[in-house]
């Protein structure tokens, strides 16, 4: 059925099929040309899937394309497509991908942004133990107080690769759940082909990424896959994944998490296609992921620096060193010097506004 949807989909004809198919198969594509037909005709499939498919184009048929719009499983961080989600081990991946997979069976809020509801897949084989799921399952809607459930959560604790019929296994189940939204691999490394990467540095990477990319496409529906840092540090955070560049080159949406020792904040760095790169601070406590109105250049301050910053959030019209000395207790002279730091810092939070009045940067 799966292959029969995929040759009807590309606008294929009964003599693309082979002579492995039944008579039978050629009467279930018949049937489904007629469905796709009428739901042109009827409006009900809309104009940008049908141009979608078209692989080729002059610019003045591009100009007048209509395609349909983004999806999205967070609006604003996770489109549809593939996203790598990078960071340590041990810093709380699988939580993350638990509070947004019950966020989207729920369409309810995660990070910050409301998710739109639909199914999802969560192929844990990094930590593959059914109770371990049930416990941190049950711990994390105790925190949430429920699960106002719209859709489900499905869970698969073992997957053969890609390259050994994963892929197929995971399009034949894509095509029973018309609703799933989200497929999450947690992680990425359980799945690709060893063989294929011990012969050559990347390879398995390459495919991996162009497998689940196609997928990604073809569905409509975002890959959400977790992969760890490399353990030499980088300036460039795309450049973090471990194993080759082509793992994050292939990525539409990459992820970085990066967390200090001891520290329940994290520093989430995100780039992309369809997103807007951008630095945010999300809170990890067990077992829930927040996130917060922190800039990252607010972690590790001094706690006087902190507290001047935290007023001027509250006091913005209040921003004299005497009126800040007054609402936080501290000493003038020392919220002086706090904030000539802080203005002359190499990514200052705080800039001087005319004569002793200072802001926050926006």
């Amino acid at each position: 059925m799966r292959r029969l949807k995929a040759i009807t989909k590309a606008g294929g004809t009964i003599d693309d099929l082979d002579d492995e198919f039944m008579p039978d198969d050629y009467e279930v594509m018949l049937q489904l040309r007629e469905i796709e037909k009428a739901q042109v005709e009827d409006g009900s499939e809309q104009a940008g899937e049908v141009a979608e498919r078209q692989t080729s184009w002059t610019l003045s048929e591009l100009r007048k394309a209509k395609f349909a719009p983004l999806q999205w499983v967070i609006p604003g961080l996770i489109p549809e497509g593939v996203t790598m989600l990078v960071a340590a081990p041990k810093i709380g991946k699988t939580w993350l991908m638990l509070n947004i997979a019950l966020a989207v069976t729920e369409g309810s809020e995660v990070l910050g942004a409301k998710a739109p509801p639909g199914e999802v897949l969560m192929i844990a084989l990094d930590d593959p133990s059914q109770r371990r799921m049930q416990d941190r399952s049950e711990q994390l809607i105790e925190a949430l107080g429920s699960w106002n459930k719209q859709h489900e959560l499905h869970f698969a604790l073992e997957w053969p690769t890609l390259e050994e019929g994963g892929a197929e296994q995971l399009e034949d189940w894509l095509d029973e759940h018309p609703e799933c939204r989200l497929v999450i691999i947690d992680t990425l490394s359980r799945l690709r082909d060893e063989a294929s990467r011990n012969r050559e540095p990347g390879k398995a990477e390459e495919k991996a990424m162009a497998t689940l990319k196609k997928i990604a496409d073809h569905y409509r529906i975002a890959i959400v896959a977790t992969h760890h840092t490399r353990k030499a540090e980088s300036g460039d955070f795309v450049a973090m994944a471990s194993g080759h560049t082509k793992l994050t080159g292939g990525a539409d949406t990459i992820i970085n998490l990066e967390r200090k020792r001891n520290e329940s904040r994290v520093v989430a760095k995100v780039t992309g296609r369809d997103v807007e790169e951008q630095e945010s601070v999300w809170m990890f406590q067990t077992p829930l992921w927040t996130a917060t109105n922190e800039r990252p250049a607010e972690l590790g301050m001094q706690s006087t620096q902190k507290a001047i910053v935290d007023h001027l959030k509250i006091w913005p019209d209040h921003n004299s060193p005497k009126e800040i000395a007054d609402h936080t207790g501290i000493d003038v002279n020392t919220v002086r010097q706090r904030l000539l730091t802080m203005v002359s810092s190499a990514s200052p939070l705080v800039v001087k506004e005319g004569r002793g009045h200072y802001r926050l940067v926006e």
